[in-house]
Parts: C-alpha cells; structure tokens; sequence
C-alpha cells in the first residue's frame, strides 16, 4: 500500500469504528489544508459525515478556508451555501469568507456578506471591515469604503489604526478619499461626529484644507480620529517629505 492518502483514509477508517475524536479528524483536515489539498479535505470532512460524526465549526471552517486558500471560489461559495441550508452557519465562517474572499480580489461577494451578517445581527468582527475597506480602496472605491467606514462607526467603535492609516495613505495618493468624505458625511470643522472627524483629518493631512497646523498639531489631531502606531508615523514622515518637494 504505497499510495499515502488512501493509507491516511484506511486509518481514519478503522478510527470510525471505535469512538472517533472528532479532533483527530480535524488534525487531517487541517494537514490538508496546509498542503494546499481542498479536495483531501472535504473527503476527510465527508467522511465524518458518513460515519454520523458530527463536525464542529473548526472543521467547517478548515474546509471552507481550504477552498478559499486555493482560490476554489466556486466551492467555498457552494459549501458555505449547504451549511446555510443545514442552519449551522456561525460568525466564524461568515468572516472566514469575508476575509477569504477579500484576499482573493471578490470585493463585491466580500461586501455582500458582511451586509448579511449585519442583517442576521451577527455583528462583524473588526477584521471585516479591516479586510474589505483595504481591498475597495485598492481598488480606488473609495464611496464604498468610506461607506462602510461610516457603517462600522455608527455601531459606537473607534476606528483602529489600521483603518485610519488606509484612508491616510490614499489621501496622499487621491483627492477624492477628501472629496467623498465631505460629500457622504461633511467636513465643517464645527461638526463633531466621527465621520466629520475623519474628514478634517484627511483633509489636513492631504492637504485639501489649508490649515496652519505644525507637525505635531497634526499627530494630535489624528490621535483624536484613531491611535497612532509606527505607520502612521511613516505616513507623516512621507507628508512632509512630499510637502518640502512642492514647495522647493
């Protein structure tokens, strides 16, 4: 018996026939997916089902991350969509495949998603928004990004740094991250909600607004929007390199 995967379901097997941990099985399917092998995956998986072990939201999730890991787009969708009908669809998996598809360039599948999870109440992880405004402002959506922003907001948290240093970055790159902000939430300095906030940050830092504000009245006005970290420096640091360069 030289063939290495059916000498792995021969023993997977005989475990069937005693009483099988469900975490050995798992250890397989989770083998499978760092060998970048979605199919050895979902087998081991339907061989649970077969012997009426009952798989938990790990092993869901480890087959559903082996088809996206493999850009499988097709299969992660069509297994998402059978655990959906099962009723045993979990917020792991919903972000599973908003951070999934998001890695593999499906920003409008991604998107929708997320609204599902907000409709079931499912409350979206910090991660999902993360993972989707990158990858629409990537791709220079940036009314949606700011959107959604402005949705994730409204739910009472703080923009992360990580956020915050998206819209900072394209600033520099477009005028329209200002322009959209202004037109979907305003920009008067005297406002005062989060999306405003956000706004004057980006047009001080971009340079949209002409404001006299020193570098470190700058910092501190970010660190009102969301908490500064190294690349937020970094970002400074290529502001005022790019702002010398123009007036030289």
């Amino acid at each position: 018996m030289d063939n290495p995967i059916l000498r792995v379901f021969n023993l997977l097997d005989r475990l069937t026939h005693g009483k099988p941990d469900v975490q050995i099985f798992n250890f397989f399917i989770d083998g499978a997916v760092h060998a970048n092998k979605s199919d050895l995956a979902r087998e081991v998986y339907d061989l649970m089902v077969r012997s009426n072990i009952v798989p938990t939201i790990i092993s869901q999730a480890l087959v559903l991350n082996s088809y996206l890991k493999s850009g499988r787009i097709y299969y992660a969708l069509k297994f998402f969509d059978s655990l959906r009908r099962q009723g045993v669809v979990s917020k792991k998996l919903y972000t599973s495949m908003v951070i999934g598809l998001c890695k593999n360039n499906k920003a409008n599948i991604a998107h929708d998603f997320l609204f599902e999870m907000l409709n079931a109440e499912l409350n979206p992880g910090i991660e999902c928004y993360e993972s989707l405004v990158q990858k629409l402002c990537s791709l220079k959506r940036y009314h949606e990004a700011i959107n959604l922003v402005q949705v994730y907001m409204k739910t009472g948290r703080r923009l992360t740094s990580f956020l915050g240093n998206i819209f900072l970055f394209h600033s520099l790159r477009s005028p329209g991250v200002y322009d959209i902000c202004v037109q979907i939430g305003g920009a008067e300095e005297g406002e005062s909600s989060p999306i405003s906030t956000l706004s004057f940050v980006i047009g001080a830092f971009s340079g949209c607004l002409r404001v006299n504000h020193s570098i470190e009245e700058l910092e501190e006005l970010i660190a009102m929007c969301f908490p500064p970290d190294m690349y937020t420096y970094n970002l400074l640091l290529r502001r005022i390199t790019n702002y010398d360069m123009n007036q030289a």
